[in-house]
């Protein structure tokens, strides 16, 4: 009876850190009411920094998967009762984002912001429907999206989602399942939608752009040429092309 109402109690305590973890996640990962959050204040170099917080993230990883793996389970329930060993996962994984709060080095900066405008309910909405992008490189010359199942694309867009020789071409390429999204009514910018065939988009980089050939493979194997063309790099103000 001892040893079922210990395990019992054991549970209790390492759900209960957990689910004081989560609360704390909310926090640490949307930056408010904790006290060290992901986005917080730089206090190291930028690389030392990443290094720590990379080690940081592989050491719940590997916690986090090898306990699962059964050989595990198998060798770690020969040093304690099986009904505790869930709780000992639990427990675990909890300590090891404990650690990584407690231990993380903001970097500062910012990757990448946006704001997406979906089309009006419907299944299908290309990237450059409301683009807003600013990330650590200078330059962004091409914006590739694979969520929805069919292929668009798009012509040049600013970052306004509006149409202009200044702004960047985008993709969708979804077509490598079964199934295809309809398009009901294309959005801005769009110039082509294939909705009804598997393909694959090739892109060649040339000394001043790129070039792109979608091949659909549905009726021929070797692929069937659907859509093509090619377009130049972008003089940026602050640099020469790229």
């Amino acid at each position: 009876m001892f040893k079922r109402i210990s395990i019992f109690l054991y549970g209790v305590v390492s759900y209960g850190i957990f689910f004081g973890t989560f609360l704390y996640a909310l926090g640490f990962v949307g930056n408010f009411v904790v006290p060290v959050t992901m986005d917080g204040t730089p206090s190291l170099a930028s690389g030392r920094a990443l290094l720590i917080d990379v080690l940081l993230l592989g050491i719940f990883a590997l916690q986090h998967s090898v306990m699962a793996r059964p050989f595990f389970k198998r060798w770690l329930t020969r040093f304690i009762p099986e009904p505790a060993e869930r709780s000992t996962y639990v427990l675990l994984s909890s300590l090891a984002l404990i650690a990584m709060f407690i231990f993380w080095q903001p970097l500062g900066g910012m990757a990448w912001s946006g704001t997406w405008t979906d089309r009006a309910q419907e299944a299908t909405a290309g990237p450059g429907a409301q683009l807003e992008l600013s990330f650590l490189a200078r330059d962004i010359y091409l914006v590739l999206g694979g969520h929805d199942h069919d292929y668009e694309r798009f012509a040049p867009m600013d970052a306004n989602g509006v149409p202009g020789p200044t702004g960047i071409p985008s993709f969708v390429v979804g077509t490598g399942g079964d199934s295809y999204y309809r398009i009901h009514e294309p959005i801005s910018g769009m110039e082509v939608g294939i909705t009804s065939s598997p393909g694959v988009l090739e892109l060649t980089l040339t000394p001043d752009g790129f070039e792109w050939a979608f091949r659909t493979v549905a009726q021929d194997p070797a692929g069937t040429l659907a859509d093509s063309g090619g377009a130049q790099c972008r003089t940026s103000d602050a640099s020469n092309t790229q």
